[in-house]
């Protein structure tokens, strides 16, 4: 199987890559949701035993938030990425809300019209109460449970509200910023900065309330900070073209030990809110399926025979930061270093090297399988939750019937299968074609000469 080349040094004028090991990386995140709800449901049903050691428990617990970390990074990326180039709310808003609804909002229409009908948890009670229905559906719709302490429908979909309130953060930091930029240009400068300073008191408030008290609001952080290294510095090695020798070992290092610490640090001393059931996970919902949205930022160079971009991180530098997350890693599992902090530096060298393309990780990530998992990403992490317990049932009747974990594998195939094959097609039909005729009735018809 091959693998396609990273993205070549262009000019930022003539052309933009698409970064394919972010596609890849959110692909490799939804896997990790998958593979550990198959986990956890076949566990429930006494299909696979559960870990009896306190690391054996660490370990499968810390896969769920993991996905949601990087997830959160790629967002943070790709929706500073988003307003930086188009500079505009309404039509930020506007994407975001075309790429999310079609597929929440078909699930939620199911959620709330079976979900009552048949006594699923909470939803038995507002079946005949019509005012706390439309406050429940309401709610859900606008994505309150997750962030807020609220009675959740679609399980999975709690990290809808932490994106949603990020995006709100981002254009308030827009509109604050937006004024000084044009300000030669604007002649209603006063009134802009009037305006900018009311979003930048409420960008300061919101902000540091999401960060305060919400432990996962970091990793958008660390995304939006990527973004701005990269724009600064657009190769990490101090060559143009491909890292070789040690220095791809050095890279390949930083892929594996960063991944590693990012995740060992996710839960480690911060929990996860009670309300929020044991599985963090998160919607794919990171960047537009628009070309704008799927590509990275421009990955510009100089001419043949001049150096690519600035120095920034050096091979030397890059292997021993490796190296050197080695023992703390051990520390980790001692318990004598803090996670927080530790997770977010491991993840931020982590993500650095996904979004420069470099080391063995990003190769991986780069293979057909990936970016497939990748584009139906979204899909298939709100979706799959609707196909994992019908497959549970039906192979939990014919569990008895079958010898040890043969139960366990027949679940999971039968599931992952199922989910793959819908994800594919609300791909397809929903996220592309439906999306596609949505927004064109939605786009103002074009002006006639």
């Amino acid at each position: 199987m091959s693998i396609p080349p990273p993205n070549p040094v262009i000019s930022p004028v003539k052309s933009v890559a698409r970064n394919q090991t972010i596609e890849g990386l959110r692909g490799f995140s939804a896997g990790l949701v998958l593979l550990f709800h198959v986990y956890e449901m076949g566990a429930k049903a006494g299909m696979v035993p559960v870990p009896t050691t306190q690391p054996g428990r660490d370990i499968v617990d810390k896969i769920g938030p993991f996905g949601v970390m990087i997830f959160f990074m790629i967002s943070g990326f790709v929706i500073t990425q988003s307003l930086v180039k188009h500079g505009n709310v309404g039509v930020f808003l506007k994407n975001r809300a075309l790429r999310i609804f079609p597929v929440f909002g078909l699930l939620h229409l199911i959620m709330f019209t079976a979900g009552p009908i048949a006594g699923y948890e909470w939803m038995g009670e507002i079946r005949h109460d019509p005012r706390l229905y439309v406050e429940r559906f309401t709610a859900n719709a606008l994505f309150v449970p997750g962030v807020w302490n609220y009675p959740i429908a679609q399980k999975n979909a709690w990290s809808l509200s932490f994106e949603a309130v990020f995006y709100v953060l981002a254009c308030l930091a827009l509109l604050t910023c937006r004024p000084w930029m044009n300000r030669a240009k604007n002649p209603n400068f006063k009134v802009a900065v009037g305006t900018a300073w009311v979003s930048g008191a409420l960008f300061l408030a919101g902000a540091g309330w999401f960060l305060a008290t919400k432990w996962f609001a970091w990793f958008f952080v660390l995304g939006a900070v990527t973004y701005t290294a990269h724009q600064k510095t657009q190769k990490p090695f101090s060559r143009p073209g491909r890292a070789k020798g040690w220095e791809e070992g050095g890279a390949a290092a930083e892929n594996v030990v960063g991944l590693s610490l990012s995740l060992e640090g996710t839960v480690v001393g911060t929990g996860i809110p009670p309300h929020l059931g044991p599985l963090p996970q998160f919607p794919e919902k990171l960047g537009e399926r628009k070309p704008e949205s799927l590509i990275s930022p421009p990955i510009s160079g100089e001419t043949e025979g001049e150096e690519a971009g600035k120095q920034w991180l050096k091979p030397g530098y890059v292997k021993i930061l490796g190296l050197a997350s080695v023992p703390l890693l051990a520390a980790f599992f001692a318990g004598y270093v803090y996670a927080a902090p530790v997770a977010l530096l491991c993840g931020f060298l982590f993500f650095c090297s996904m979004v420069w393309e470099q080391g063995a990780m990003s190769r991986l990530l780069r293979m057909p399988p990936f970016q497939f998992l990748g584009r139906i990403s979204y899909s298939l992490y709100l979706i799959h939750p609707f196909l994992l317990d019908p497959a549970r049932s039906l192979v939990t009747k014919l569990h008895g019937k079958l010898p040890g974990p043969v139960g366990f594998v027949a679940f999971a195939v039968l599931g992952i299968a199922l989910a793959v094959y819908v994800a594919s097609l609300s791909y397809q039909w929903i996220e592309l074609r439906f999306t596609k005729w949505l927004s064109a009735r939605l786009s103002p018809p074009a002006a006639t000469a």
